[in-house]
């Protein structure tokens, strides 16, 4: 942990804090004349393009994506192509992944015109635009609870998918993608990750920091309380789950879950059943005997201003901001968004105020951060089931107050000290060998919420 000297004289952890400034929209975009529902997104990484996923319910509800281009600078707006079909039935409970090796999009979702069966099918999308699917393929005859999940494991090159199970029990399955002309997946067996939870929500991401899966998800077994799994992926086509305990201590639905890649945390919101739907997000460390426990911070809330629905997060690696989209029903049902800053020494969050996106009520939104551009985007539906698709660039900003100046830096606590304790701090230029996951040759800067980071920051320390 990189420590500063205070004016008495005491070493402390250096940490970023306050409340972040709320962010900015670009101009609104129609990207679908129909009534865009059941979305999801993700960043198309190799043609630097966001897919938004949805079911068009002016179609029978069949399931489309659309590939949008991001224009940066002062402009902060969005262009939008055609629409392409990957399933003919009425698609619902929709999940997205980016495969960065075979530079593909995963589509995951449950096919209610075939008795709600899990389905996938896989993508390749050229640089105007254009999105080639595959073949839809069902791989499991039961029905789908309410939300599926997408993850590409990058440590084991392996798609993983999770569901909730109509058999009551919350389900995964892992699978090679094979690209090119096919577009197909090799999955190995179906997993059980937790038997007995009649889950509906799941929310799910994968943890580079220590190579693990983490599923959350709502046990309805346990008065609807939210727990999480994890997962350890392999060069087979499986995963080993170890049950974690429950990050919730009342009822909830409608999870979003995101990876905070600068301060190493992971961030999970939902609804919270048991304080009026009320919006809370709470910050967790994966650690423990295999970094398979979670230690988590104190809830925070981030909406009380009522009913709080179809919450999404991404994560802005350009201002290490986390940013949440969300329905508030006491709002006109309007999408809105805000800004989230983690403060890794306590695992606290806090954020902005909130900033709407939509101009009518609506019932979904997803967002999703573009790496080339520095910018995130989020879709949402205008107007329900007789409404439109729309998205709008969002931009957050980098303020944030922090304790540390190129002054008052001392070094790295070579072991973690306690609250009035001494302990040794190695200066620069020193040999501290209690670390992990650093590259050798490096020179690495400490960010201004105390992680350290490849590029400088501001101070430069």
């Amino acid at each position: 942990t990189p420590v500063i000297v205070r004016t008495d004289g005491k070493v402390q952890a250096v940490e970023g804090s306050g409340v972040p400034d709320p962010p900015t929209v670009g101009t609104d975009t129609q990207f679908e004349s129909g009534a865009a529902i059941r979305m999801a997104s993700v960043y198309h990484a190799a043609q630097s393009k966001i897919i938004i996923a949805f079911s068009d319910y002016s179609d029978s509800s069949k399931g489309k994506a659309v590939a949008l281009t991001v224009t940066g600078g002062s402009t902060n707006t969005v262009a939008t192509g055609s629409a392409y079909q990957f399933e003919s039935g009425d698609a619902r409970f929709i999940s997205l992944a980016y495969d960065p090796d075979t530079e593909t999009v995963i589509a995951h979702y449950s096919d209610n015109d075939n008795s709600g069966n899990a389905t996938w099918c896989v993508g390749t999308v050229a640089s105007d635009g254009v999105i080639t699917w595959g073949t839809a393929s069902s791989y499991y005859s039961a029905g789908v609870g309410q939300q599926t999940s997408a993850v590409y494991d990058t440590t084991n090159n392996k798609i993983v998918l999770i569901w909730p199970n109509s058999d009551s029990n919350l389900r995964s399955v892992t699978g090679t993608v094979n690209g090119g002309s096919t577009n197909s997946l090799n999955l190995g067996s179906t997993q059980e990750i937790a038997p007995s939870t009649n889950a509906d929500y799941t929310s799910a991401l994968f943890h580079p920091g220590v190579e693990k899966t983490v599923v959350f998800y709502q046990d309805a077994s346990q008065s609807n309380k939210g727990y999480y799994a994890v997962g350890t992926g392999s060069g087979s086509n499986s995963q080993t789950w170890v049950l974690g305990g429950e990050f919730t201590s009342t009822g909830i639905t409608n999870i979003g879950s995101v990876y905070d890649s600068y301060n190493q945390r992971v961030v999970v919101a939902y609804r919270d059943t048991g304080n009026s739907n009320h919006g809370y997000a709470r910050v967790g460390t994966l650690a423990g005997v295999g970094n398979t426990v979670m230690s988590w911070g104190t809830a925070v809330p981030f909406n009380t201003n009522g009913d709080t629905d179809h919450i999404r997060m991404a994560f802005d690696s350009s201002t290490n901001k986390i940013i949440i989209s969300f329905v508030d029903s006491n709002n006109s049902g309007e999408a809105s968004v805000k800004t989230g800053n983690v403060v890794a020494s306590d695992n606290s969050i806090a954020f902005s105020s909130t900033v709407d996106v939509s101009t009518a009520s609506g019932n979904q939104t997803v967002v999703s951060y573009d790496s080339t551009t520095e910018r995130v985007v989020v879709g949402y539906n205008q107007g329900n089931l007789s409404g439109t698709g729309r998205a709008r660039v969002v931009q957050s900003t980098t303020s944030v107050q922090s304790n540390l100046t190129t002054e008052n830096y001392v070094g790295l606590a070579a072991a973690g000290i306690s609250s009035g304790s001494t302990g040794s701090v190695t200066l620069p230029g020193g040999i501290n060998s209690n670390q992990s996951g650093l590259t050798t040759g490096r020179t690495y800067y400490v960010g201004s919420g105390g992680a350290l980071q490849l590029s400088a920051g501001s101070p430069s320390v």
